[in-house]
């Protein structure tokens, strides 16, 4: 009875092996087989280049943005045109700009004309002090004067030498003498006390009108940031806006340069199948009425959202982003 159990029990074993092993191969051959990597596409017989026309760029363009946020009220060039480092291109109007510099010239007017009246007034009033202490001294020398006739009257009188009206009127003549050098001294004081604020304030103008000064340069200068030049020597290949439209500093392709005219490139456009059949480094004829009837080694540089970019050197002026070129590409 026991031998039948263990035969039984290995049967059982077996079946579960068998089903396993079943379902295994059954899932395997349900699986979809990977796809094999598409081949490179041949080349049809006969076919041993592409010839496409395209437009010059250049391998390398600035973009140049606003300054300032205003209006594009000048437009010194066109695109198309050569400009040269340095040259103005075009020039913004911000009339915020326009108003700080007015606001600032006048301030600085103002300022200069006050110094200007302060320095009349210092020059009156040097003239002034220099009379009143003139006279003072002239008055002291008076009083000197009559102080001496004064003292001689009052030993005259005391010895009886001399009339008691003579000896009053030399100490009324003195006393007087006296009163008026005071008022010329205090005068002259005060004159010269002027002179002195006159200096202190024309010394605290100048101040204020440098400062203002400083402050109009700086306006001037934000101003003339308005004039866009340009950084490096180029082609000008676009203007985003036209002449009296809004600019904003955003805007950072304003106008866009082309540089370096030695390095350039053509962009192409083929169909689909002649997509197929160009790539990266495959070597390349660029033909242009400008070079003459030579054609211009180049080669496919890159190939990105169906077009194909193909880089040349450049060894003529004449050869400028914008024309149009002939390109043959070399298949095999």
């Amino acid at each position: 009875m026991r031998g039948k159990w263990l035969l039984f029990g290995a049967s059982v074993i077996l079946a579960a092996i068998a089903t396993g092993a079943f379902l295994s191969l059954r899932n395997q051959q349900a699986q979809p087989k990977a796809a094999p990597a598409p081949a490179a596409a041949p080349i049809p017989a006969g076919i041993t280049e592409i010839t496409l026309d395209g437009k010059i760029e250049s391998q390398q363009v600035l973009n140049l943005g606003a300054p300032v946020d205003g209006m594009l009220e000048d437009v010194f060039h066109e695109p198309g045109h050569e400009i040269y480092e340095g040259q103005l291109i075009a020039r913004i109007r911000n009339e915020g700009l326009e108003s700080d510099r007015d606001r600032a010239r006048e301030e600085v007017d103002r300022l200069q004309t006050r110094v200007n009246n302060l320095e009349s007034s210092l020059l009156a009033a040097r003239l002034e002090a220099s009379r009143s202490r003139a006279e003072a001294s002239r008055m002291r020398d008076v009083m000197s004067r009559a102080e001496r006739e004064f003292e001689r009257q009052k030993m005259l009188n005391k010895q009886g030498a001399t009339p008691r009206l003579t000896y009053e009127k030399a100490d009324k003549d003195f006393e007087s003498a006296s009163i008026t050098v005071t008022g010329a001294n205090s005068k002259a004081d005060i004159a010269e006390g002027r002179v002195a604020q006159l200096n202190k304030d024309i010394e605290a103008a100048k101040k204020t009108v440098g400062d203002k000064s400083s402050e109009l340069e700086d306006a001037e200068a934000e101003l003339k940031s308005a004039d866009v030049t340009s950084p490096v020597d180029g082609i000008l290949l676009s203007i985003k806006v036209g002449k009296g439209a809004e600019v904003k500093r955003e805007m950072e392709d304003l106008f866009r340069i082309a540089v370096d005219l030695n390095r350039l490139q053509v962009i192409l456009e083929p169909t689909p199948a002649q997509l197929a059949l160009i790539k990266p480094g495959q070597p390349a004829q660029v033909f242009l009425v400008e070079a003459g009837s030579e054609s211009l080694p180049g080669e496919v540089s890159v190939i990105k959202d169906n077009k194909v970019t193909v880089v040349f050197l450049s060894p003529a002026a004449a050869i400028v982003p914008g024309l149009t070129a002939r390109v043959r590409i070399k298949l095999a």
